[in-house]
């Protein structure tokens, strides 16, 4: 059984140890081994910096069969100046103590302690425990699945390869994940995240924060705050949270949720599943057959072409941006006489005669068809737009506006 890592270390000029001695082996005793347990205290100075080494080896016993050995365990407390440390490939506990240290575990499962001061922790191979704690710390995680904690201050955080586990704590942090599927939690503060490559967890918690999905297929929480959330490739579900959300989208089938506040989310190139909910949003699907809700508030939904969209309460605006491909668009909920439907394109985009002209009553829904075509180029498409149980003699004019050229 491995020694646990500890995590309240004695105070400086105090050591303690734990034998680690296995339940099915009563027997192996560190003296009955012939084991020495060896103590060493270095003290130098030079003019530029105080360095202080304080080591002690604890003793963790193995058996193999019949062969017993026993290997040692590296433990560390640093003092008041600025310490360096180099572990080895063995499993160590460093502990930085007062001022900037620099703290390397290398090989093994290791915990380092930055303590108070700006500290650079460096987790080297294996799965390894890293705090900061006070001051701006810059810590890496290197190879291996670790746990990162920056603490006060700003923080510098990067798991690189391995699942790493990484909170920045209070202050102003920059986390990134990295490679390997990560829990990433910027927790207080106006942070900067960015899960990399893997499946990340992202969650911003409090402060205004950029959150960046990077590739794999994230979740990205934004919390509280005002915060900018870009999902870059793979199929992602975001969540912005309470106040007014910037919500990027790009490749992928992605799930985008406004939660409340005034957010603005546009999709990517994939079907994306928008939801405003509460709150002004402005919702633009871009690429793909998208879905999108606005649910309460007045919202702004914005679609390509062979979209699904629903305004949901409140004075909502439709826009349909002219492509030049034949599309289908739905909307599921329209309001004559409050809700308005607009089509847009640019200075060369042409219609044939006004949207009302072009309506006609099909069962319970109104079917639009517009033809448009393009005065550049000579391109064209035909436009159709279903308003779902909706009555025509319940339509007027004022319930459309269109772009620049008619004839």
């Amino acid at each position: 059984m491995a020694p646990l890592p500890i995590f309240l270390l004695p105070p400086l000029n105090s050591f303690a140890f734990r034998i680690s001695e296995p339940r099915d082996m009563d027997s192996a005793k560190p003296e009955a081994l012939n084991l020495e347990l060896n103590f060493s205290e270095q003290f130098g100075e030079t003019a530029s910096q105080t360095e202080e080494t304080a080591a002690l080896a604890a003793i963790a016993v193995t058996s193999d069969d019949n062969e017993r050995s026993a290997s040692l365990l590296a433990m560390a407390l640093g003092g008041d100046g600025d310490d360096v440390w180099e572990g080895t490939d063995a499993p160590e506990y460093y502990s930085g103590g007062l001022g900037n240290d620099d703290l390397d575990g290398e090989g093994g499962n290791d915990s380092l302690y930055g303590n108070s001061g700006n500290d650079t922790l460096d987790g080297g191979d294996g799965d390894d425990y890293l705090s900061g704690y006070t001051g701006m710390d810059s810590i890496e995680g290197d190879s291996g699945d670790d746990t990162i904690y920056g603490g006060g201050g700003a923080d510098s955080l990067e798991g690189d390869e391995g699942n790493d586990l990484i909170s920045g704590g209070t202050g102003n942090d920059s986390i990134e994940g990295d490679e390997g599927n990560d829990s990433l939690y910027g927790n207080s503060g106006h942070d900067s995240v960015e899960g990399g490559d893997g499946d990340d967890y992202i969650s911003g918690y409090t402060g205004n924060d950029t959150l960046v999905g990077g590739a794999g297929d994230d979740m990205i929480v934004g919390g509280s705050g005002n915060d900018e959330i870009i999902t870059n490739s793979g199929d992602d579900t975001v969540y912005g949270g309470s106040d007014d959300d910037f919500i990027n989208a790009f490749s992928g089938n992605n799930l985008l949720n406004g939660g409340t506040g005034d957010d603005t989310i546009s999709g990517g190139d994939g079907d994306d599943s928008i939801y405003g909910n509460s709150g002004d949003d402005v919702l633009d699907g871009r690429g793909g057959a998208d879905y999108m809700s606005g649910y309460s508030g007045d919202d702004v939904l914005r679609a390509g072409g062979g979209d699904t969209l629903s305004g949901g309460s409140g004075a909502d605006s439709f826009l349909f941006e002219i492509v030049y491909a034949d599309s289908t668009s739905v909307i599921t909920d329209f309001e004559a006489g409050v809700d308005d439907i607009q089509f847009y394109g640019d200075e060369y985009t042409v219609y044939q005669g006004d949207a009302l002209s072009q309506a006609v009553q099909v069962g319970d829904d109104v079917v639009i068809t517009r033809q448009v075509y393009d005065a550049l180029e000579g391109a064209g498409a035909t436009l159709e737009l279903i308003l779902e149980d909706t009555q025509l003699d319940d339509l007027s004019s004022s319930d459309f506006m269109d772009g620049l050229f008619y004839y």
